[in-house]
């Protein structure tokens, strides 16, 4: 049984979705990435692309463009072919391509449109002012903040510690006047501290106060902010050195920080503004790109999905309409092509029992016919036969000296029947028992020219023209069984020409659906084939001749039939007869000249 199986294609069609999916999944976290980069990449200070990205950005349209270009090229093939099923699948594939752009194009015109419009706004709306200003308000805070503390240290701060000395009577008057001061630090000539007040963060250490005069110490920051601190001497030589300190929240520094990079970044962009609205344009057109592949290649798998089992069911009827009853299609889905299917291959078991019973019953019908013909025409040359054989007994008995003269008449009409029922005998036994074809590779124009030769030479009035029968032409075939075929086209032709004409073969390569096959044509200029009889010229037993069985043709259309071929005439009244057979042309190879 000859079965065509769609699960491979499907399996294919589906592995190939399934890729596309995990490809698709990766394009969108590529995207997502990628676009954080970017935007990175042209809006903070020192950034730069990422030759990585860059390059995997690229690469993944490319691959896909690669795989659609081989999908491309595999229609076009099957176009030039004409493959079954490829105006459907051009016509899907031409649907689906269109449906991709017409989504796709608002999608961009909105991208491009939104994105323009969010970068003029931006713009517009003068966040850069605000992003300077705050950072300006935040800047004149900490100015002031160091310049109370430095007006306090080097205005009255000598004068506090004179008149209230190092005590907590000293700290409780610079926080009744200063509250913002935070902590009160009193250290000698050494560096040892002599008083201290207020919160210990603010405390410095000796290594900081070393080299330092009536100046800012670094700033230190804690968890919960930050202490500016001042150091004042209070004698010329630096004897004793007083430390004041102010607190700033942390939350100022965090939204100062804040500010500052806002605006630095804001600044960024504002100086690639141009080359920020290029990036965001081809970033689009970078990631859009692959989605529309990706569209086109669901197109394809899609489209072959479809069109691959409406493929499937027209081989197999073509293969059904040759003569193949054994073709069945495999599929394990459960949709309604696989429906249709099932149905398909119901239709063709019942057809090809049907077919066997007909066959059958065709048979019993011709075998019927032939045994009826056969008893016909054995049964005229018995008559004659048992004519003569009574007439001699009879003369024998009656007037045995007359016996002599119709005596070898007589036996010669009998032998003469005897041996037209032997011709007969032995024609029917070949046509019931023609051996099955022994195939084998042969020239074809050898055979032609064999068979001819036998027959030129024995009919001088006729002439043989092989001049067209292609020397090339190698077939599968049985060399006995076509030299038979010819010899008897041969003696119809010249029995039809009354032994004087010429009888003209030629052949071509034709194609019949996706087969290949020689077409063999052999043509007389005899009297043509009468119109009442044309449709029983193959039938067994029938026959214009006078000394014909009628097997010839019947013959004839067997071995071609175990041929896997097929033959017909045409006939006109007074121009000839061609007879026309088409044998297959197998895939051969190089043979030598016979």
């Amino acid at each position: 049984m000859n079965v065509l199986s769609t699960i491979g294609g499907r399996r294919t069609s589906i592995a190939g979705i399934l890729s596309l999916a995990f490809l698709y999944v990766l394009l969108i976290v590529l995207m997502l990435y990628y676009s954080l980069v970017v935007l990175q990449t042209v809006s903070l200070p020192g950034n730069s692309p990422s030759v990585i990205a860059a390059m995997i950005i690229i690469v993944i349209p490319l691959s896909m463009i690669v795989i659609l270009a081989v999908y491309i090229a595999g229609v076009i093939r099957d176009k030039r072919k004409n493959r079954p099923g490829i105006r459907l699948k051009t016509r899907l594939l031409s649907f689906f391509l269109l449906i991709s752009i017409l989504s796709g194009i608002p999608q961009a015109l909105l991208s491009v449109t939104f994105s323009d419009t969010m970068m003029k706004s931006w713009y517009r709306s003068r966040i850069g002012e605000a992003l300077d200003g705050g950072l300006s308000i935040a800047l004149e805070y900490y100015q002031e903040k160091l310049a109370k503390l430095e007006n306090f240290a080097e205005d009255q701060l000598v004068s506090y510690q004179k008149s209230y000395g190092a005590s907590d009577r000293l700290w409780r008057q610079i926080r009744r006047q200063y509250p913002e001061i935070v902590s009160l630090q009193i250290l000698d000539a050494k560096g040892a501290e002599t008083f201290f007040a207020g919160e210990t963060g603010g405390k410095a250490t000796q290594s900081e106060l070393r080299g330092i005069r009536d100046s800012f110490l670094p700033k230190l920051s804690v968890t919960d902010g930050s202490y500016l601190r001042y150091a004042k001497s209070t004698d010329s030589n630096g004897a004793r050195t007083i430390v004041t300190a102010i607190k700033i929240p942390a939350e100022f520094d965090r939204k100062a920080e804040a500010l500052t990079q806002s605006l630095a970044m804001y600044n960024q962009v504002d100086k690639n503004r141009r080359a920020f609205g290029y990036v965001i344009l081809g970033f689009y057109i970078a990631f859009s790109l692959p989605m529309a592949l990706f569209a086109v290649l669901i197109a394809f798998m899609l489209s072959e999905s479809f069109v691959q089992p409406l493929v499937d069911l027209e081989e197999a009827t073509r293969r059904v309409s040759e003569g193949d009853f054994s073709f069945r299609i495999l599929t394990r889905s459960d949709d309604e092509l696989s429906a249709l299917s099932v149905s398909f291959n119901r239709m063709i078991s019942e057809l090809e029992v049907s077919r066997s019973k007909i066959l059958q019953d065709e048979k019993i019908t011709v075998w019927q016919d032939i045994a009826r013909r056969l008893a016909h025409e054995i049964r005229n040359p018995l008559t004659p036969i048992k004519l003569n054989a009574e007439r001699v007994l009879r003369k024998m008995k009656t007037n045995p000296e007359e016996l002599l003269p119709i005596l070898e008449p007589a036996m010669q009409s009998i032998v003469r029947e005897v041996d037209g029922l032997n011709t007969l005998l032995e024609e029917f036994r070949d046509f019931a028992k023609l051996p099955g074809p022994q195939f084998e590779w042969c020239n074809l124009r050898n055979v032609v020219l064999e068979t001819a030769q036998v027959y030129g030479s024995s009919f001088p009035d006729v002439t043989f023209d092989c001049s067209r029968v292609d020397g090339a032409v190698n077939l599968m075939a049985d060399r006995g069984h076509l030299k038979q075929v010819f010899s008897n086209l041969f003696k119809n032709a010249i029995d039809a020409m009354n032994g004087k004409g010429s009888v003209a073969i030629r052949t071509d390569l034709v194609k019949r659906t996706n087969s290949l096959y020689c077409r063999i044509q052999v043509q007389d200029t005899g009297g043509g084939i009468p119109e009442e009889i044309r449709d029983r010229i193959f039938a067994p037993y029938f026959t214009t001749k006078t000394f014909g069985t009628g097997l010839g043709l019947s013959i004839v259309e067997h071995i071609v039939i175990d041929h896997r071929g097929q033959i017909w005439f045409e006939t006109e009244k007074g121009s000839g007869t061609t007879f026309f057979i088409d044998l297959p042309v197998e895939q051969q190879p190089e043979l030598e000249e016979l």
